[in-house]
């Protein structure tokens, strides 16, 4: 009997002393757990965020003759923040896009898919009411050109105009030019 009171004299008090030590501080599993907050280069992302409408041309290159087109695309923020999503649709076809931080490269990154199969990778650049890129696009066949793009926005965010070019092995070709404007509310946003 002595045994068995002392066994379970030892098994309360070594209960009662993990219960005060899970109770008195968080374990390391629950620190662990709680998820993280975007930061300042999350938020930059912002500035896609909204319902747009664009029209623009498309000049004479290799993927197509001259062609005026003219769209529209709705950017929303995505998971917790860390990233914004939208789905757009113009003359060309329709596809979405991810746009987000790369914390270990320390760069922004957008990854868009279109419906024809092709694909393009960018490097994004935000600075202040401006956003550049440097960006592949791969074709359905696997062909990939090289490219930059740069979008100005007007100071309240509620506009931009675009400017696309590509990498020949010459001189960059312009390959498009397009406005947007925010639509639906009465600061564009």
């Amino acid at each position: 009997m002595k045994r068995v009171t002392l066994w379970a004299i030892t098994l309360a008090a070594f209960l009662g002393l993990v219960g005060c030590t899970t109770t008195s501080a968080p374990t390391a599993s629950a620190v662990a757990q709680q998820p993280p907050n975007p930061g300042p280069e999350h938020q930059k992302l912002q500035i896609w965020i909204g319902e747009w409408t664009y029209s623009g041309v498309a000049h004479e290159t290799p993927l197509g003759p001259r062609t005026e087109f003219n769209g529209g695309f709705t950017d929303q923020l995505a998971l917790n923040g860390f990233y914004v999503q939208g789905m757009w649709k113009d003359s060309f076809g329709a596809g979405i896009e991810i746009h987000g931080y790369d914390a270990a490269a320390k760069a922004h990154k957008a990854f868009w898919f279109a419906n024809d199969g092709s694909r393009y990778e960018l490097a994004e650049t935000y600075s202040g009411d401006t956003v550049t890129a440097n960006f592949t696009m791969t074709d359905a066949t696997g062909k990939q050109l090289l490219g930059k793009a740069v979008w100005n926005f007007t100071p309240d965010h509620s506009a931009f105009c675009a400017k696309w070019e590509l990498w020949q092995h010459t001189p960059w070709v312009h390959l498009a030019k397009h406005c947007s404007e925010a639509v639906g509310s009465s600061d564009g946003r």
